[in-house]
């Protein structure tokens, strides 16, 4: 699987033909930022704990997976 830009240039993509590689490192925090109708959500990963997880949402959110993504349950003071 090709890599995407970590500057958020690469194009949505939304089928791969495989797993990525490895490509964060473990020792960095990493941050997800998630904006909705309803607020911005800040997410923490955790390499160490789930490397192989974090990985596969760094590199599908560097290619833009998630964007425009519906949610399909909403329990307003419970669930998003």
């Amino acid at each position: 699987m090709d890599i995407p830009n970590p500057d958020g240039s690469s194009p949505q993509r939304q089928h791969f033909d495989a797993a990525p590689d490895m490509v964060i490192d473990p020792q960095k925090t990493y941050r997800a930022t998630m904006v909705t109708s309803k607020g911005t959500l800040e997410i923490a990963l955790d390499p160490i704990a789930a490397p192989v997880t974090v990985n596969n949402f760094v590199v599908l959110a560097r290619w833009h997976y998630f964007d425009g993504i519906v949610f399909h349950r909403v329990i307003p003071g419970f669930v998003l």
